[in-house]
């Protein structure tokens, strides 16, 4: 067991060797060396047809980040400092530019193709002492000189000659299946939720299990679908047969009492007429004979983006049971009436996340990037 002073000790020495902002540099550093160029590879590619026989197709490359540099009226080019930005009321900024290729094919030949070399798209802020701060490349003696403190350790930003930080945020951890009591005047005692969270393309979307007061109304709230579906139903719609139920769930001796109502509310319903039920709750309008095709690309595609597009559906079928087990298991209680299994702490700590200065900014650029491209598309055809 290690002592208070054995674990100030540790302390001391962390911020001795990295500094109190390390989380931050760091976060940033990978950002620009690594979070731009995932996200422009999501989307690198766009194709489209002015007319018929005609395509025209626009690619993103390399992404660049140059280092901070001011631009005199004279027209020179030098570098700048966070000291120089401020006293300036200038921001501590650098281009980003894509490197592009175009390609125009008639009738499927090549007749033309045109590359970009670091195409600006935007200005990114630069943080102080980072791995893209023209500090970086200076001794203390010489940052000195340039006007900083010998103690300023940087992990902020120079915005209008005015320092500025992002603060962390905190959130609730993706991916993870947490169970709640719910609030006295809702119809479901418990729910089963998980917010599922892409780390490639960033799509979310929350799934539910829920379980009615008088433990019945076991049901999912699936994600672009209005109503409340049975779990039989959902496990049917996805290919499942109710005697597989026990496998993918768990049997115990507190859920075993649950399977019953579970098979009651599916009652014997085909995997198409469950499709149909699905697809018939959609929150918008979906035409009858396309409402089987919306509901699979629903729980094949949509229910857990964090799994990925080739995830085959046992694995989903897993983790939909799993979440149905955690759930029936919280609204059991024991021979002494205690809860078998306690809700989770949204509070706890353990089931949050922080959010520092690059991931904020990654979630940024990923958004205004997208807006890039849905804007380049229309100039395209014309």
């Amino acid at each position: 067991m290690i002592s208070e002073q054995q674990l100030m000790e540790i302390l001391k020495k962390y911020f001795e060797t990295k500094g109190f902002v390390a989380h931050q540099l760091s976060s940033y550093n990978h950002m620009i060396q690594h979070s731009l160029q995932e996200i422009v590879g999501e989307e690198s590619v766009i194709e489209v047809s002015p007319k018929q026989g005609v395509e025209y197709r626009v690619e993103f490359g390399q992404v660049h980040v140059d280092k901070p540099y001011v631009t005199e009226e004279d027209r020179t080019v030098r570098k700048i400092y966070p000291a120089e930005a401020k006293l300036r009321d200038h921001t501590y900024s650098a281009p980003i530019s894509i490197d592009i290729t175009t390609i125009l094919k008639v009738a499927g030949v090549v007749k033309e193709t045109q590359k970009i070399d670091k195409y600006i798209i935007g200005h990114i802020p630069v943080m102080v002492k980072s791995g893209k701060c023209n500090l970086s490349d200076l001794s203390i003696e010489e940052q000195v000189k340039m006007g900083e403190c010998p103690n300023d350790q940087g992990g902020y930003f120079v915005i209008g000659g005015k320092e500025r930080i992002l603060i962390t945020q905190e959130r609730a951890a993706y991916n993870m299946i947490g169970v709640y009591k719910q609030k006295p005047q809702s119809k479901h005692s418990y729910v089963a939720e998980v917010r599922s969270m892409s780390d490639t393309t960033g799509h979310s979307v929350l799934v539910k299990a829920l379980i009615g007061k008088n433990d019945r109304e076991i049901c999912f709230s699936l994600p672009y679908i209005q109503q409340e579906i049975p779990v039989g139903i959902v496990f049917i719609a996805m290919g499942f047969v109710l005697k597989d139920l026990p496998s993918l769930i768990g049997v115990n001796k507190y859920t075993r009492c649950f399977f019953k109502t579970i098979y009651e509310e599916a009652g014997k319903i085909t995997q198409d007429e469950a499709l149909e039920l699905i697809g018939k709750s959609a929150m918008h309008a979906v035409a009858q004979d396309k409402r089987i095709a919306y509901a699979s690309q629903i729980l094949e595609n949509e229910i857990f983006p964090h799994m990925g597009v080739i995830t085959h559906g046992l694995e989903r079928g897993l983790f939909l049971g799993t979440m149905v087990k955690k759930l029936l298991e919280t609204a059991s209680t024991d021979e002494n009436d205690k809860q078998v299994r306690p809700c989770d702490d949204r509070d706890n700590i353990a089931n949050k996340r922080f959010e520092v200065a690059g991931v904020l900014i990654s979630s940024l650029f990923r958004s205004l990037f997208k807006r890039l491209v849905r804007s380049v598309t229309p100039i395209v055809l014309k």
